[in-house]
């Protein structure tokens, strides 16, 4: 198991996740609302969006998604960080040599 499950996880159920969520695209566009039953049995629309009825529906934790998008980057940062120090490195050293 990696440190990124929640986008392990997220990488499993896509195909199915964009499935869903377009045919639930679709039916706003034709007018058709989720509804849920409230006071004295009215129907009100509900207030979450379709990514998070998703997230749910999939078990993913958007908090630790988030999370994880930000140690990704972090890691990125640092990696690019390294390679451009490397690169700076190597182009004054053969400065240097050219310069002898």
């Amino acid at each position: 198991m990696s440190e990124y499950r929640e986008h392990e996880k997220l990488a499993e159920i896509s195909d199915k996740s964009q499935a869903i969520g377009e045919f639930l695209d679709w039916l706003t566009g034709e007018g058709v609302m989720l509804c849920e039953v409230g006071l004295h049995d009215r129907y009100w629309p509900i207030q979450t969006t379709i990514p998070n009825l998703l997230a749910e529906y999939f078990g993913i934790d958007q908090e630790k998604l988030e999370r994880e998008k930000r140690l990704m980057l972090d890691h990125m940062r640092r990696r690019n960080a390294k390679e451009t120090t490397s690169v700076d490195q190597g182009r004054d050293l053969r400065s240097a040599e050219e310069g002898s």
